[in-house]
């Protein structure tokens, strides 16, 4: 886990936004290769392992191949990926399109979910294994999500509403169901769909009477 990318990271148990304490046993550079996250609110604890943030233990299966550079051009088309301070993030199958996007935008950093195929770690790019509740990562902290089938839930369109930042894209399997108070969608070709993060009204702000009598005498 590359550590300058540690700030974004949240714990997924239901309390207040925290961010996670980092406990070094073993790092290469700037990246924790064994380690732990601690949560202050609740004490949970998520080990580093390789490189990779488990938020789950569940099994992956790392043995397909990196994408066709084609459709990794065309994914970082709908991303928008462009460079900015914002990383992007890709989950399952998406993981595939690391390694030909590191060459088409080597300038964009990148947080993988639940790989599913090797990724080779460097200064733009770190792997978590993802919890079911949803993506552990602070409000508006990263500027565009793709979600594969397999986490294009609910839980996880919910938690991409949070964490995409106003104007950040999504790109989901087309057969999702977008709510169009918090997405415009932008495109559409039967396979993926790809939208943008509306912006999110603030809070109503009270008015107050002025006084009666000046607040100052001149």
């Amino acid at each position: 886990m590359f550590t300058e990318q540690i700030d974004i990271l949240r714990c997924p148990a239901p309390h207040e936004d925290s961010w996670l304490v980092a406990a070094s046993t073993h790092a290469e550079g700037r990246h924790i290769i064994v380690g732990t996250l601690g949560c202050p609110v609740c004490k949970a604890s998520y080990e580093i392992v390789e490189g990779e943030v488990r938020f789950s233990d569940a099994p992956l299966d790392t043995s397909s191949g990196p994408m066709d550079t084609e459709l990794a051009f065309a994914l970082a088309a709908q991303l928008h990926l462009v460079e900015a301070p914002l990383p992007v993030m890709l989950t399952g199958g998406w993981s595939r399109a690391v390694l030909p996007l590191r060459t088409l935008v080597p300038t964009v950093s990148f947080l993988v979910g639940d790989a599913q195929c090797l990724v080779q770690l460097d200064d733009h790019v770190s792997t978590l294994r993802l919890p079911l509740t949803g993506i552990p990562l602070a409000t508006g902290s990263i500027r565009g999500l793709a979600l594969d089938a397999v986490h294009a839930s609910d839980t996880f369109l919910t938690a991409a509403s949070r964490v995409v930042c106003t104007s950040g894209r999504l790109v989901l399997p087309a057969s999702s169901a977008l709510d169009p108070s918090l997405w415009r969608t932008l495109a559409s070709d039967g396979h993926v769909t790809v939208a943008e993060r509306l912006p999110v009204a603030s809070a109503l702000v009270p008015l107050r009477r002025a006084p009666a009598k000046p607040l100052f005498e001149p």
